[in-house]
């Protein structure tokens, strides 16, 4: 019986047809993230743009600081020509810039003591610059009000244990300073408001226990302009 000789079949290897889905998929994924970013940047865009519209549309306080201007150089000249005032040391600082709403004049210990610490009672040195102060602040109309406040330095107050600490003490310099200035003809309805911050506001913060921190402040706030009276008007013609 002769041999017979079959074909033999070879194993061919077959490659995975490629997976375009997943390929196309991954496209897909990838406009999306783009979109969303590209929405994102125009979203913050125009946030920005109505921030911006916004400030320069919205009318903004301000004052008329054409009085507290002029009562502030008044009391710097009054201040420089003492001849009892050391340069450095004044006992009156005037502060008329943007940070406040008009002009505020603080008292400080400089030559000798306003307060004694622990006191609420305001020494004899210092009374003649409540005249100079009270001087200024009848020159503006009845629109400017007076705030005061009154300070303390870090010092504990003896009578805390009794609930008497540094709050009420600088309410009482406060108080005080109001006093100061009623006995030298202002009138109460100008005074809007007295606070007490204790030692929470110190004017020496590396050293909350100098003297310097005993203080009274008094700020002429000047009166708000009206807006339309900011406005712009067109001349005649």
């Amino acid at each position: 019986m002769g041999d017979f000789n079959f074909p033999v079949k070879k194993a061919v290897a077959k490659r995975a047809a490629p997976q375009t889905k997943l390929i196309e998929g991954e496209h897909l994924g990838r406009w999306k993230l783009v979109y969303a970013d590209f929405v994102t940047v125009m979203m913050t865009f125009f946030l920005v743009v109505w921030i911006l519209l916004y400030k320069e549309t919205s009318p903004e306080k301000q004052y008329d600081r054409k009085c507290t201007n002029e009562i502030a150089n008044f009391v710097r000249t009054q201040v420089a020509s003492d001849p009892t005032v050391v340069k450095g040391k004044e006992p009156i600082q005037v502060t008329s810039d943007y940070s406040v709403e008009g002009v505020r004049f603080t008292l400080v210990d400089s030559a000798a003591a306003m307060f004694q610490s622990g006191r609420s009672e305001i020494s004899e040195f210092a009374k003649k610059h409540f005249d100079t102060i009270a001087e200024a602040t009848k020159k503006c109309s009845s629109e400017h009000k007076l705030k005061i406040e009154g300070y303390t330095d870090a010092t504990k107050f003896g009578g805390a244990d009794t609930g008497f600490g540094n709050w009420e003490l600088s309410a009482a310099r406060a108080n005080a300073a109001r006093r100061e200035l009623l006995l030298r003809g202002l009138e109460e309805s100008s005074i809007s408001e007295v606070v007490g911050y204790g030692d929470s506001r110190p004017a020496v913060p590396e050293d909350p226990n100098n003297a310097v921190n005993r203080r009274v402040s008094i700020t002429v706030i000047a009166p708000l302009i009206p807006i339309n009276a900011t406005s712009t008007q067109a001349p005649a013609g």
